[in-house]
């Protein structure tokens, strides 16, 4: 079975994935850093231009960089940067993934950055894409780019200017905003068929309507709900209460959410029987919706009239683990990016909120840690390990989980 940080490691076949893995020497790099601070037309680019600039050799090294980067990095000498590649620089969490560093990762290959640089190199022309980097600082949360590669020469030198724009807010709110709408309309669009059909219905069917109106108008305020959080926790507004509760008892409410969404229509939800209850002291709020977008990415990933499970397990002293399973296999350079931001298996704009928000909600403000494995022989499985105890906050006697 292959687990998130086997698919990380897998060996490229020549030392690469994707991109040359070779650098400058330090007197090529010397040379270049030399002409590229000397020359007074990347000297206005790097002082005018408002977004984050980098200057690259051919072997894609930092040459020279603007003030705008080195704020954005809280770094205060330039030279600390030189010789490395931008996502060296940036923090990435794919950067150190092999030896050659930043664009020689199986993630690279995917990689709006590398891509518009390697198109840059081979046509001579200007190239842009966008750009999504996982950060190894602030728990592999991602930060989104619009990268735009301009080639130039200086003193008969090849080299890049890569600027950098910074459109994470407009990417959070497309995003927010396409997965919001879709399914509200999705759910508005059950309701006022079922208010259409009570117009003309007799006693008998209005009764069997009112669960079904029932379970859209609470599905209706789970997916506002679910926005609203989201929203707070990326922006840090939200502070997190713990409440006592059964995790047996949680389960169950999370599964019958789940069993009357209709991304369960024509699957099953096995709900694996714990050996023991576990008494929590945690955010529910925080918890459910962890677990509800376990479980709906487990169901979204099974085959019509196949099955996905969910359950939990001690796991250590004072420590309780979430699974949630499917059939499916995630293939290696899919499964690299499932926790990014606006990443989806499933081809569709705007998704991916689902497993980028499970390692949003559940490793910053709940402890835990989010991770999953995949084979072809054993399926996909997501887990969700987290301490009983809600970490540094106060509990407050409340209602059953």
């Amino acid at each position: 079975m292959h687990t998130e940080e086997s698919i990380q490691s897998l060996r490229p076949p020549h030392a690469t994935w994707f991109l040359p893995a070779r650098r400058a020497s330090p007197a090529e790099l010397h040379a270049t850093v030399v002409v590229a601070c000397g020359s007074p037309l990347l000297d206005a680019v790097l002082r005018t231009v408002g977004c984050m600039v980098v200057v690259l050799n051919p072997e894609r090294q930092i040459v020279a960089v603007n003030s705008v980067l080195l704020k954005h990095l809280g770094v205060d000498d330039p030279e600390s940067l030189l010789g490395l590649r931008p996502g060296e620089a940036l923090d990435c969490s794919h950067a150190q993934d092999e030896g050659g560093g930043c664009g020689t990762s199986r993630a690279c290959t995917s990689c709006g950055a590398a891509l518009a640089i390697l198109m840059a190199q081979q046509t001579g022309e200007i190239h842009e894409r966008e750009c999504l980097v996982s950060l190894r600082r602030g728990k592999d949360l991602a930060v989104e780019f619009r990268a735009r590669v301009v080639p130039i020469q200086v003193e008969g030198r090849d080299l890049l200017v890569l600027l950098l724009q910074d459109i994470c807010d407009e990417k959070r709110r497309q995003a927010l905003e396409s997965v919001f709408f879709h399914d509200l309309r999705n759910t508005l669009t059950g309701l006022v068929g079922c208010a259409e059909l009570l117009h003309e219905a007799n006693p008998e069917q209005v009764a069997g309507l009112l669960p079904l109106i029932d379970t859209s108008l609470q599905q209706l305020l789970e997916e506002v709900e679910s926005q609203r959080l989201l929203s707070l926790t990326e922006t840090n507004e939200y502070r997190p209460v713990a409440i006592q509760g059964s995790a047996a008892a949680l389960l169950d409410e999370v599964a019958a959410v789940l069993r009357g969404h209709r991304v369960a229509d024509g699957r099953r939800l096995f709900v694996v029987p714990p050996s023991a209850d576990l008494q929590l002291s945690t955010d529910v709020v925080l918890l459910r919706r962890v677990l509800i977008n376990m479980g709906k990415n487990a169901l979204e990933g099974t085959p019509v009239g196949g099955e996905a499970r969910m359950g939990f397990q001690p796991a250590g002293p004072d420590v309780i683990e979430w699974l949630a399973w499917n059939e499916a296999y995630i293939l290696p350079e899919v499964a690299v990016r499932v926790f990014q931001r606006s990443f989806s298996t499933k081809g569709q704009k705007g998704r991916g909120l689902g497993t980028y928000g499970m390692r949003l909600l559940g490793e910053r403000y709940l402890g835990g840690r989010v991770t999953f494995s995949t084979s072809p022989s054993e399926g996909t499985s997501f887990h969700f390990r987290h301490p009983l105890t809600l970490p540094a906050s106060d509990s407050v006697d409340g209602a059953s989980a």
